[in-house]
C-alpha cells in the first residue's frame, strides 16, 4: 500500500521543534510507515506580499485565498492521501478534483484538528474569506473519502467521519527526576491566542494576594504572550510571580517542565463553544508527569479522574486556595516521581499515538484496492 501525508502549514508557528502541530504530523506519520510506504510531504508556510492587488485578488470568489493549489501528479501512485486541514477556496477543491482525476482509486482522507471552528464574528475585512470558506467547504464531500476528527461527531460537512482520540508519541520524551516540590510553580505551554483564557489564572492569583495570601505560587508563561496578559500582570502587581518566559525549545524547554509541578491547559474554550479538551498540550504534560488544570474536560480522562482539576468553562477567575487544595493533595502525600510516573502511564494506556491512529489503518486495510 503507498500512501503520503500532507502537510500544509500556513503560520510559521506550526513548523520547527518548538512546534506541537509539528510534532504531531511526525509522530502520525511515523504511525503510518510503520504500517505501509508512506511519504511525507510538507510545504513551506504561505508567504503574501500584502500588496493592494494581492489583497483585492485573494477575495475575488474563484481566486486562492491562501495556498494556489496546483496538482502536478504528485499522487498518481498513491493508494491513499492524509491531508491535515487548511484553509478552504475553490483553489483546494480544484485541486481535490484534480487529484480525483487522475487517480479515481485514491482514498482522500482529511484531518479535521479543531471542530467546532468557533463563534462567528462579523468582521468586513474576513468576510469574503469566509463566504469563500463556507461555499468550498460544501463541495469537499465530492472528493474526501473520511474526515478524521477528535470531538466524536460521525459526519462533518456531509462527509462520514472516523473518530479519534488526539494521539501523541511518549516516546520522544523522557521523564525528569523531580526533586520534592517546595513552592507550587504552574506551567502553560502554547502558541497563545485568546482562547487559552490565562487570564482567569491571573486574574484568580490577584485575587488571592489581594485577599492575604501567602503561598509561594508562580507561573511560567511560555508563549508569545498576549498585550493584555502582560498588562494585566503588571496592573496586579505580579511581576514576582508570573515569568513570561517567550518561546522556549529544546533543553531550556525540557528545564522548564521539569521545574514545573502543574500544567495549564484551555482555561477559555467557553469563547469558542469547546466542551472538551483534545489539546496536544494535554498530551505533552502528562507525558511529563504533570497534573493538569483545565475548563474542559480532557477527552481520553475518565469522570472523577484525580490529577487534573476541572474548573468551570466560563470567564470567573481561577479559584486559587481550590487549586492549592487540589496540588497539595497531590504532593503532600506522595513521592514528586512516583506520581509523575503514574499520570504518565495513565495517559500512555488510553492515547498512545499508535494506538489513537489504529481506526484509520483498520480502514484504509479494509478499503483501499491494493
Amino acid at each position: 500500500m503507498k500512501g503520503y501525508y500532507l502537510f500544509a502549514p500556513y503560520e510559521k508557528s506550526c513548523l520547527g521543534p518548538g512546534s506541537g502541530v509539528e510534532k504531531k504530523v511526525r509522530a502520525q506519520h511515523r504511525v503510518l510507515s510503520s504500517f505501509c510506504d508512506c511519504e511525507l510531504i510538507i510545504l513551506p508556510p504561505v508567504r503574501f506580499q500584502n500588496t493592494t492587488g494581492e489583497r483585492i485578488l485573494r477575495r475575488l470568489p474563484y481566486t486562492a485565498s491562501w495556498n494556489r493549489w496546483d496538482y502536478q501528479g504528485e499522487f498518481d501512485d498513491a493508494d491513499f492521501l492524509y491531508m491535515r486541514m487548511v484553509h478552504h477556496d475553490q483553489s483546494l477543491i480544484r485541486y481535490l478534483r484534480a487529484i480525483r482525476r487522475a487517480n479515481p482509486k485514491i482514498k482522500i482522507l482529511y484531518e479535521v484538528p479543531t471542530y467546532p471552528m468557533g463563534k462567528y464574528r462579523f468582521s468586513i475585512n474576513s468576510v469574503s474569506f469566509d463566504l469563500k470558506e463556507a461555499f468550498a467547504r460544501k463541495q469537499l464531500h465530492r472528493y474526501v473519502n473520511r474526515i478524521i476528527t477528535f470531538y466524536g461527531q460521525s459526519k462533518i460537512w456531509s462527509v462520514p467521519c472516523i473518530a479519534l482520540l488526539n494521539g501523541y508519541d511518549f516516546s520522544q520524551i523522557q521523564l525528569p527526576q523531580r526533586s520534592q516540590p517546595d513552592a507550587v510553580h504552574l506551567l502553560s505551554v502554547a502558541a497563545v491566542s485568546p482562547v487559552h483564557g490565562y487570564e482567569r489564572l491571573l486574574e484568580g492569583l490577584h485575587r488571592y494576594y489581594a485577599n492575604g495570601g501567602t503561598e509561594a505560587i508562580f507561573y511560567h508563561y511560555v508563549g508569545p504572550a498576549l498585550p493584555e496578559h502582560r498588562r494585566l500582570t503588571k496592573e496586579s502587581g505580579l511581576e514576582d510571580r508570573v515569568i513570561f518566559h517567550g518561546p522556549q525549545y529544546g533543553e531550556d524547554l525540557k528545564e522548564l517542565f521539569a521545574q514545573c509541578t502543574l500544567g495549564v491547559d484551555v482555561l477559555g474554550g467557553y469563547k469558542a463553544d469547546f466542551t472538551v479538551s483534545s489539546s496536544l498540550k494535554s498530551r505533552e504534560y502528562a507525558a511529563y508527569g504533570l497534573p493538569i488544570l483545565t475548563a474542559a474536560p480532557i477527552d481520553y480522562q475518565p469522570e472523577g479522574y484525580p490529577y487534573t482539576l476541572l474548573i468551570p468553562n466560563d470567564p470567573s477567575p481561577v479559584d486559587i486556595p481550590a487549586l492549592l487544595q487540589f496540588w497539595h493533595g497531590l504532593y503532600d502525600s506522595r513521592d514528586v516521581n512516583q506520581l509523575a510516573r503514574q499520570i504518565r502511564e495513565e495517559a500512555v494506556s488510553r492515547c498512545d499515538m499508535g494506538a489513537a491512529m489504529q481506526p484509520i489503518m483498520n480502514w484504509l486495510q479494509q478499503n483501499c484496492q491494493t
